[in-house]
């Protein structure tokens, strides 16, 4: 038998390709369907990508369009398809089937032709198309061994720095301190280094020590038995890979049980974790140096000029439009109290959400976040400090505006090599989220009171979420319908709604409808000003960019200031008399009709919705119309 590993881009990210002939005078078909069975299901164990077997088995089945039944069996229970339905030996008074071409993934295999190859052999040759690239042998990368750092000698270093003796009283100052202090202990204690290695197999982040020294032995094994072709040392060589299946089999359910009792009651987590284990993450890593610095370029490019025309597409709607909302309607005036101070932060409220954060970095960070984990004590003082600076300017820092942007697929049906099939999502410096939360903190509790803020938006909020929306429009269906009355139910959809958002409208909004003032006011528009970004694919990133326009994904305060730069469209639609909801950047709309007031409430909806397309249109944001959509309930 012959085994070739290869790796694809296209339906799956890897395969196997095992090459297979066996003699006529072999053993039973019987005994060559079982060490078949056995080494596929070693390989499926191995790998987590897809599988293609190939090759003369010589195993005919009842007539010259099929295989022995053993073998269809075979193929069956372990997920293939024989993909050959024709002859491939011809003689003149007999045809077989022998050569087979079969594996578990049919997308990954088409055009599968039997050619008689002018007759060249008495098999035919069998052709397919497969999509695949051969992936990169080696990986050159840089790292620091962060495990080998000794938690308790660096937090004294840092105890021992100019952080504590001799800090900045001024924020940039600070930081400029930070990154310059964090960088020379980090060089002392971990350098970075180069290195070169194959790509990681996705199976061995969860393979156990015993798992790996069974692979080690069995592949031994397997190489002295081919050495010597005795029974016995066959006879071992597959008892060694039953036993290391068992192995890599428990190592899975123990990376899998671990991580389940991790996530706790967090339901997000286990969503998270559920995914990754149904879902393969279709990523190719097989791109060259120059694609990445392409796509890079292309995706900048791209990502700046759907915002641009998007905007341009706004301006030239708004000079056609024939009146302007009333300022009331767009700028609902506060009532109540203002927002213009920021509390001080302590190094146990820091310590709280150190403790309650993922161990997620980013490359946009100065420190590995495990590192800060491991050593909270030491950068719960630091940040503590930090961000008393921070709130106390009312500034937030220069060098934490930065943000590296990874393009992802929207959904894994797309094509991928559509770049509008992509959405940005912002990687942001982990002290810098840090930062965003304490000001969420007390930033949110005063937005969510304001009588101002659409108390109908199920997103972002604690309490709420898609199960409430859904919960709420079912409540106003049935009551509806119990009322005998029908339900017209219009919903909206925003076109790159977070990434359109006008900074200046956000902050007038924030000030006349919120009473955001003093220095929390600063900061919000110190976070907001100034912000750059660019591509990263890869080792490469593109040139850097600005960000003078919208709050995207990835931004801690995002969704927050989202939610309360849209929330005049629960004033709009109570002024109306149109029930509404919102869940982030969809909103619903709906009216309840009967025979006396059919025609009068359709003229209301109407009157609704063109008020607020002015309003959108007004806020830089514009409709999508390809995901409108109006239903009619009926009662039964």
């Amino acid at each position: 038998m012959f085994r070739s590993n290869c790796s694809g881009s296209g339906p799956c990210t890897s395969f196997s390709i095992v090459h297979i002939y066996r003699p006529p005078w072999m053993s039973s078909v019987s005994n060559f369907v079982d060490e078949l069975a056995d080494i596929i299901a070693m390989l499926t164990t191995d790998s987590c990508g897809d599988i293609i077997v190939c090759g003369d088995l010589n195993c005919p089945g009842p007539d010259e369009s099929s295989v022995d039944v053993e073998l269809t069996e075979c193929f069956e229970s372990l997920g293939l398809t024989q993909l050959v339905d024709e002859p491939t030996r011809r003689l003149p008074d007999v045809a077989n089937l022998l050569d087979v071409l079969a594996t578990n993934n049919a997308k990954l295999v088409n055009n599968v032709r039997v050619d008689n190859a002018d007759c060249l052999s008495d098999h035919c040759l069998i052709t397919a198309d497969i999509a695949a690239r051969a992936l990169k042998p080696v990986v050159s990368f840089t790292s620091r061994n962060i495990r080998a750092v000794d938690a308790v000698s660096f937090e004294a270093d840092l105890r021992s720095s100019v952080l504590f003796t001799q800090p900045a009283d001024k924020l940039n100052a600070y930081v400029d301190q930070l990154n310059d202090t964090l960088t020379k202990l980090l060089n002392k204690v971990a350098p970075v280094r180069s290195q070169r290695r194959p790509p990681q197999k996705p199976i061995s982040k969860w393979l156990s020590i015993e798992a790996v020294a069974a692979k080690r032995s069995r592949r031994r094994l397997e190489r002295r038995w081919r050495t010597t072709g005795t029974e016995a040392d066959r006879s071992e060589y597959r008892q060694a890979y039953r036993k290391t299946n068992q192995l890599i089999n428990e190592s899975r359910s123990a990376y899998y049980r671990q991580r389940i009792h991790k996530a706790g009651s967090n339901h997000k987590r286990r969503w998270k974790l559920l995914n990754d284990l149904l879902h393969s993450h279709d990523t190719d890593k097989t791109r060259t140096k120059d694609e990445n610095r392409h796509l890079c370029t292309a995706f900048s490019n791209f990502f700046t000029d759907k915002i641009t025309n998007l905007r341009n597409s706004v301006s030239d709607t708004m000079r056609l439009l024939p009146a302007s909302l009333p300022f009331h309607e767009s700028f609902p005036p506060h009532c109540g109290p203002i927002f213009d101070i920021l509390l001080p932060v302590t190094a146990d409220e820091i310590r709280k959400l150190l403790s309650s954060s993922l161990l997620k970095s980013s490359v946009m960070d100065i420190i590995p976040t495990s590192l800060i984990l491991r050593c909270q004590s030491v950068f719960s003082e630091i940040i503590a400090h930090l961000a008393n600076l921070s709130f106390s300017e009312g500034r937030f820092p220069d060098k934490f505006k930065q943000a590296s942007v990874t393009p992802l697929l929207k959904d894994r049906s797309l094509d991928k090599s559509v770049l509008s099939n992509y959405r940005p999502t912002f990687n942001l410096n982990f002290i810098s989220k840090v930062l965003q939360r304490l000001f969420l903190t007390r930033f949110q509790p005063h937005i969510l009171d304001s009588p101002n803020f659409n108390s109908y938006q199920s997103a972002y909020r604690p309490g709420c979420s898609n199960e409430s929306a859904v919960q709420l429009l079912l409540d106003r269906i049935y009551s509806t319908s119990d009322e005998g009355r029908l339900m017209l139910l219009v919903s909206l959809d925003l076109s790159a709604a977070f990434d359109k958002v006008e900074h200046a409208t956000l902050l007038k909004r924030l000030s006349c409808s919120f009473g955001v003032l003093g220095v929390a006011f600063s900061w919000i528009r110190s976070y907001l000003d100034g912000r750059t970004k660019s591509i990263r694919m890869g080792s490469y990133s593109s040139a850097v960019t600005s960000c003078s326009v919208g709050v995207p994904q990835g931004f801690v305060l995002g969704p927050l200031l989202f939610s309360a730069y849209t929330s005049p469209l629960s004033t709009i639609a109570k002024s109306h008399r149109v029930f509404q909801q919102q869940y982030a950047d969809d909103t619903q709309l709906y009216v309840a009709l009967s025979p006396i007031n059919y025609f009068n409430k359709l003229i209301t909806l109407q009157s609704c919705l063109s008020s607020l397309h002015v309003w959108f249109f007004e806020n830089g944001m514009a409709l999508n119309p390809s995901k409108f959509d109006a239903n009619l309930t009926l009662s039964v």
